[in-house]
């Protein structure tokens, strides 16, 4: 079963999510790879990682989450989703929303190997919620 149907399914949240127009509690790690994934696949690597992160801290604007050693923006994990989705979307161009749902089956909406590359102590620390840091257990493919 695919969890987006369309190209124009696609399309349409990342539109929702340009504009503010995601409600509160609409994003979790499934639309933050669709999104990702879209972008990777239609704009160039700084034009996806900027889109990315401009609209996370719009998102956390407008629904007030503070950013906190603990809580909020992330640099680090969303570096990790832009990096393993640009290789992803490298290893199998042209492949559209079909796909985005089959790396959605494969991982089950969620990239667990994050946990592979970075210690907790590491990913849960304010330098990596502030900069990108590199995994400290083994090095990005």
């Amino acid at each position: 079963m695919n969890w987006l149907e369309s190209e124009s399914a696609l399309e349409s949240l990342v539109r929702q999510f340009e504009f503010g127009q995601l409600e509160e509690g609409q994003w979790h790690h499934r639309e933050h790879l669709a999104i990702c994934y879209w972008y990777l696949c239609h704009k160039s690597l700084i034009e996806a990682t900027y889109r990315m992160k401009l609209g996370i801290l719009k998102y956390n604007e407008k629904y007030q989450v503070e950013q906190t050693p603990s809580r909020g923006y992330h640099e680090t994990i969303t570096q990790f989703f832009i990096k393993f989705l640009h290789s992803y979307v490298g290893k199998n161009p042209g492949r559209g929303v079909d796909g985005l749902n089959d790396l959605l089956r494969q991982t089950n909406g969620f990239l667990p190997h994050i946990g592979q590359y970075f210690s907790r102590p590491l990913l849960n620390s304010e330098r990596a919620r502030l900069q990108w840091v590199e995994p400290d257990l083994q090095a990005l493919p």
